[in-house]
């Protein structure tokens, strides 16, 4: 996951440029003064520079006068560890020192080898499988030419923890408390694309800056710069979106791009201002994963192609194409070459021979023989990127049932199964922060009912060749009988799809008041069928559930449950829900405002 905390203002300081503040990544602190986000000692040339930017700046412009003849290293001249600092000094007056960048060696090694043409945001989709993950992430691809042609020879740019256990329980407390150092770490780009395009079937989007040339030096620069640079590393905060916009912003200021996102963000709202100001990006280019780019070609195939397939993976052995023409031939085996990278990439790169390389191997040869051309299309630039919504949203509405009064809703992230899927998302829920209250009408009460810590539902219909198992898992407070007391909802189960509409039968757990006096405890064990609909803006779901209750020992403990929404924009969503069982009955009918 990669949320990020906008915090930074611009700080007036007489004779310190506003681009220095950037350069030097300095904000406000919790105690009014200034510091750089910086921690580690070696990126300041003043005693003071992390506290002050003013003595930082004068020390800076000092030491870039000394001639580079004093260095018995010259990439250890300040201008040679420093040349973003420099190139920005020089180009506003503040420094008149002529200083050849080519005599810095390693600083000319990296640019060269670089060979930067342009910088493109690029944004990884959700990964629900994986926590750190399910709210997708931003770094750079650095392009040695159109972003069309050179994947394979571009470099990436990312900013991660530098992790230091696999306890997934340390993980979570260091992440949050800023236990992990963070820096910029460069790699091939090709090898992200293995990561997330292929190992995890991620969509990626790419956003290409409109850089010019000084501006393309200065990234370039201010990049090696940061090899300097150490942060703390905070997963709710400084983390990887937040170092990506705040390096935008030093690199062009005038884009304010932090000035553009809300003081708590996901990686999705930081390509808002990418997606929205023509003068910001020059193009949009997108690469479905590999799991896309499969699935479109299996659903391709009639239903004789399909037993052609399915057969070939029972046996990891091409079955017998006699009786196919040619083009049949090619679609058949281009579907099992594709599906064979989404479903096996890990055997796919071992070093050693095994029986899938084996089997993908038969298939290519067999597809050479074959003078037809594969429509696969690996990354294309499209006109414009569709977000489907905004992560928050406020509600307000009216209730009637047993109890009737008015709701005020709040959800902090990030998307429901029945809002618009957009460009980004696909079947499954992923919200977080959701709180709901209740304004009584009969007591006139303002009442706390939930807190859904997190809610995941991830529908994963199973086709011809995949028996997958589609869950869901949502946990939080609740306020039953004026007791506030933990929630805790599990379901696993098969799912299928029949055009718009989703069929899914969970084996479901629902455990309220956990923890609490038995009097209150409640835990029902038993089925929920869903059926859900979707269409564009609007979405229809239905639960049915049957349960037993496992803390009075009775059977037939019967739920309905309804769901409608429809967002006439983007900016506005009518909802109406109603709920039925033995123990309450209730319909609400809401208009959200997302923000």
């Amino acid at each position: 996951m990669c949320l990020i905390q906008s915090s930074f203002a611009s700080v007036q300081l007489e004779h310190v440029p506003e681009q220095w503040l950037h350069l030097l990544r300095y904000n406000k602190n919790l105690w009014g003064g200034i510091e750089s986000e910086v921690d580690s000692k070696n990126f300041f040339l003043a005693k003071s520079g992390k506290t002050d930017p003013a003595s930082e700046l004068a020390a800076n412009i000092e030491n870039f006068r000394i001639p580079i003849e004093n260095f018995k290293d010259p990439n250890q001249h300040p201008i040679c560890l420093f040349p973003g600092r420099y190139l920005f000094l020089k180009t506003i007056g503040k420094v008149r020192t002529e200083f050849d960048l080519d005599k810095c060696s390693d600083f000319k090694t990296f640019k060269d080898k670089l060979e930067l043409s342009s910088v493109s945001v690029v944004f990884s989709s959700y990964f629900i499988n994986k926590p750190a993950s399910a709210f997708g992430h931003t770094f750079f691809k650095l392009n040695k030419d159109s972003p069309l042609k050179t994947d394979l020879q571009s470099y990436g740019v990312d900013f991660s923890a530098q992790v230091t256990t696999k306890n997934p329980i340390a993980y979570g407390v260091l992440g949050i408390f800023g236990g992990f150092y963070g820096k910029f770490n460069l790699m091939p780009y090709f090898l992200k694309l293995r990561e997330y395009n292929d190992y995890e079937s991620r969509d990626l989007w790419e956003f290409e800056l409109n850089l010019n040339d000084d501006e393309l030096d200065l990234f370039t620069a201010h990049l090696w710069d940061m090899n300097q640079a150490a942060f703390d590393y905070f997963y709710f905060s400084e983390n990887c979106s937040y170092h990506i916009s705040r390096f935008i912003d030093a690199v062009k200021p005038d884009w304010k791009i932090m000035e553009a996102i809300y003081e708590t963000t996901i990686p999705i709202d930081t390509l808002a201002p990418l997606k929205d100001q023509k003068k910001i990006t020059q193009g949009i280019y997108f690469r479905p994963s590999q799991q896309k780019r499969s699935q479109q070609k299996l659903e391709k195939l009639n239903k004789l192609e399909r037993r052609a397939v399915k057969n070939s993976f029972n046996n990891l052995k091409l079955a017998e194409l006699g009786d196919f023409n040619r083009n049949q031939k090619a679609k058949i085996l281009d579907a099992i070459i594709d599906f064979t990278d989404y479903k096996y990439p890990t055997q796919m790169h071992l070093s050693k021979d095994n029986p899938i390389q084996d089997f993908k191997r038969e298939a290519l040869i067999a597809r050479s023989q074959i003078e037809v051309t594969s429509q696969s299309i690996e990354k294309f630039q499209v006109e414009k990127f569709d977000s489907g919504h905004k992560a928050r949203k406020f509600g307000l509405g009216a209730r009637g049932g047993d109890r009737t009064g008015m709701e005020f809703r709040h959800r902090f992230a990030l998307h429901d199964i029945l809002e618009p899927q957009g460009d980004v998302y696909s079947l499954f829920s992923l919200e977080m922060g959701k709180t709901r209250f209740f304004l009584e009408q009969e007591t006139n009460k303002f009442l706390f009912e939930e807190l859904e810590v997190a809610h995941v539902e991830a529908l994963r219909p199973i086709n011809f060749l995949e028996k997958r198992i589609s869950w869901n898992f949502d946990f939080g407070l609740k306020n039953r009988f004026e007791i506030v007391a933990p929630f805790l909802n599990i379901g696993v189960g098969p799912s299928i799809a029949l055009g718009k509409q989703n069929f899914t039968l969970f084996f479901q757990t629902e455990n309220n008041h956990l923890f609490n006096e038995y009097l209150y405890q409640q835990s029902y064990l038993g089925a929920n069928f869903q059926w859900l609909f979707k269409k564009d803006n609007f979405g229809f779901k239905v639960n049915f559930k049957k349960y037993r209750d496992l803390v009075l020992a009775q059977d037939n403990v019967d739920i309905v449950q309804s769901e409608l929404s429809y967002l006439p924009s983007e900016n506005y969503q009518i909802a109406a829900e109603t709920l039925k069982s033995d123990l309450e009955e209730r319909t609400s009918l809401l208009i959200y405002a997302y923000y």
